[in-house]
């Protein structure tokens, strides 16, 4: 068997990330941290509990790095054999794409909400901000019958790079087969086709 020759192929210039400006951090950061307080805070942080047997919630920071901007939870953490007394985990995170525009990912759950694949600042018709809206769940595994017929409009939660988030795209089912489905989704603009696993689809409504 003839081995394969190595050649030379173009491989273009990853685009550099724009430079967040400081008017634009100072504002992100006074919006997330009335969220924190109005919001997130009274919602999710609760007393520690009178048997505290499990990690808890006591703390919601943010924090920007580079053209990223994080939301992060601080836990406690209990029991005599305790290696740190708490840890924080990122749970969202804002990527700037230039102007007023941010591009929302956040880690994978089962609960429900209302994410958004593009965000602005401030809503205009030069800076629209679509929302997919549903409760959210995982759908299919493999080798069983999945309830998606092509047509059907989904969400398809792309897996990002360099760690566990996720970014909700808009998408249509074309095609089923025995272990993925085939859709067409709009990633930030441009269609792309994608065989995707079923679990990563969840239907809109």
């Amino acid at each position: 068997m003839a081995k394969a020759r190595k050649v030379w192929t173009y491989r273009p210039a990853k685009p550099r990330a724009p430079s967040v400006p400081t008017h634009v951090k100072a504002d992100v950061q006074a919006q997330a941290q009335y969220l924190i307080e109005a919001v997130l805070g009274p919602r999710h942080i609760k007393l520690p509990p009178k048997d505290p047997r499990f990690n808890y919630l006591v703390a919601i920071s943010t924090k920007w790095w580079r053209h990223y901007f994080y939301f992060t939870a601080t836990y406690a953490v209990l029991g005599p054999n305790a290696l740190v007394p708490s840890f924080e985990d990122p749970f969202a995170r804002l990527e700037y794409a230039g102007g007023d525009r941010f591009h929302l990912a956040f880690r994978r759950h089962t609960g429900s909400g209302s994410p958004s694949t593009r965000m602005c600042r401030s809503r205009s018709a030069s800076c629209p901000s679509p929302t997919i809206r549903g409760s959210f769940r995982r759908r299919g595994k493999r080798g069983m019958t999945m309830d998606f017929r092509p047509g059907d409009r989904v969400i398809w939660w792309k897996g990002l790079p360099g760690g566990d988030y996720v970014a909700p795209l808009s998408a249509t089912v074309l095609a089923i087969t025995a272990q993925r489905v085939r859709i067409e989704a709009d990633d930030d603009g441009r269609m792309v086709i994608r065989a995707v696993m079923p679990e990563r689809l969840q239907h809109l409504g």
